[in-house]
């Protein structure tokens, strides 16, 4: 394996949790996930080689589970992948033809039609740009939209009030 300066040395399953517990507190499971092995809704014990059902899912972060088939065996995804993880933009502020690739996919696959207040929601934050912020704030006048036609698909991405006790909220 290639040295380098942020990896100055592999670290063996038997070390995780000494080495964890020198710096942070280490009250997590007692295994060691193994990120190459686990796959699928199996979590495979790094230290042991157990394989346990994963019904954990890193509270929900992962719904495919480890190592989704046709996604991590793909060399071409996992590439696009390591890009945009290695360089990790603000995608509201500064755009990118991956994010715009992934709002298309989203549109299509799920139906819905352009709309220019849709908002993406990312580890458990709230959009933060200005126009979103009167469907967020809760306040009865901001938040109301008239009812969509009955059948009629809502235009926006996600609606955050989904995931709060306001009112529904939905593009027009």
């Amino acid at each position: 394996m290639n040295q380098h300066i942020l990896l100055p040395r592999e670290i063996a399953p038997d070390q995780v949790h000494e080495v964890l517990g020198r710096h942070v507190l280490a009250d997590g499971f007692r295994l060691v996930y193994d990120t190459r092995a686990s796959r699928g809704s199996w979590v495979v014990d790094a230290l042991s080689g157990e394989k346990y059902l994963d019904l954990y899912t890193f509270f929900a972060s992962a719904p495919l589970g480890s190592n989704p088939r046709g996604l991590a065996d793909d060399p071409d995804f996992m590439a696009v992948l390591a890009e945009v993880a290695a360089n990790k933009p603000a995608n509201p502020d500064m755009y990118t033809t991956h994010y715009a690739q992934f709002v298309e996919t989203f549109a299509r696959v799920l139906g819905f039609r352009p709309c220019r207040t849709c908002s993406s929601l990312r580890a458990g934050r709230w959009p933060s740009r200005t126009r979103s912020r009167p469907r967020l704030t809760g306040r009865a006048g901001a938040t109301r939209r008239p009812a969509a036609r009955p059948g009629s698909a809502p235009r926006c991405c996600i609606s955050p009030a989904r995931f709060t006790a306001g009112p529904a909220t939905r593009c027009r």
